[in-house]
């Protein structure tokens, strides 16, 4: 087996055994294509209750609805 053919043989089998190739090229890929978390439906219900001062909302109520009309009601509130 030649050199190239060796070569090529470990980078498309996913064999590690180059690591300088492997750590290099993953630890890029992931950090291309890792996405930014949406806030979930408690985090935007517990931001929803300390931005409401004046407790106009009923939570309870509130909770029970969709994540869309939530993060609006929070986009609102923060101004």
């Amino acid at each position: 087996m030649g050199f190239y053919a060796l070569l090529h043989y470990l980078l498309f089998n996913m064999v590690r055994v180059l690591p300088f190739i492997s750590t290099h090229f993953h630890g890029r890929i992931n950090m291309e294509t890792e996405k930014k978390k949406a806030p979930s439906k408690k985090e935007l219900m517990r931001t929803i209750e300390n931005l409401d001062k004046d407790k106009v909302f009923d939570l309870v109520s509130l909770n029970r609805t969709n994540i869309a009309n939530i993060k609006a009601i929070a986009n609102l509130l923060q101004g």
